[in-house]
């Protein structure tokens, strides 16, 4: 995007707050805020389910549905009642709760790219400001200013992965009668970065997946 300004001086702040929004966005960037992991009653309550089933029919059923949600089953422990399942998009799933912060050390070329950056902007800022008073005044009013905006940002660097893996879990309270419990990790990465790790703790993420049991349960009678 090119704007053309023919007084310098009056379009000097603007432009100058639109230069420290880029630099600070593009060097030092922002985290969003995360909810906290719930008590550990309230997760379980999300995260179980109790069905008058065969085990082996709830096993069957929960692979299933973990392929219907574009999961890879890693572990299949049928004596143990344990299924493992992961997941790599570039799509977000769920949030992650606040359990474990990860900030990545700034890379050596950030902080030199940080460092240049600043003196060029002070640089420019000096110029703005005292520049061009000694020979250029008569001109002032001639002049056109031209200011490219973002054509070079090289944005993020690479895309963001989500990476999420369940944990199935099958217990036999009496004979019929099988507790499914379900619980989730995730990771969120960026150009070789992990930036958060956690739980998911989202009500919906797990209301998706027992719903998607249920069907599976009248599909397979």
């Amino acid at each position: 995007m090119i704007q053309v300004f023919r007084n310098p001086q009056s379009s000097f702040p603007k432009s100058l707050g639109l230069v420290l929004r880029i630099y600070l966005a593009t060097f030092l960037g922002c985290v969003a805020p995360r909810p906290p992991a719930p008590p550990t009653t309230i997760a379980r309550a999300m995260e179980t389910r109790t069905y008058t089933i065969s085990k082996d029919q709830v096993m069957k059923a929960s692979i299933n549905v973990l392929q219907d949600l574009s999961y890879t089953v890693d572990v299949i422990n049928v004596e143990m009642g344990l299924l493992t399942a992961s997941r790599t998009t570039q799509g977000k799933q769920a949030r992650l709760s606040e359990d474990k912060e990860v900030v990545p050390s700034m890379p050596t070329w950030k902080k030199v790219a940080l460092t240049v950056g600043g003196v060029f902007l002070i640089i420019g800022i000096f110029s703005l400001l005292f520049g061009g008073k000694d020979g250029d005044n008569k001109d002032s009013g001639n002049k056109t200013h031209v200011i490219h905006h973002g054509s070079n940002d090289k944005g993020p660097d690479g895309p963001i992965i989500h990476r999420y893996r369940i944990t199935v879990n099958l217990d036999e309270i009496t004979d019929g009668e099988i507790k499914v419990r379900v619980s989730a990790q995730g990771e969120v990465e960026q150009g070789g970065n992990i930036l958060q790790t956690g739980g998911v703790h989202e009500i919906e993420f797990f209301q998706r997946f027992f719903a998607n049991l249920n069907k599976s349960f009248f599909l397979e009678e």
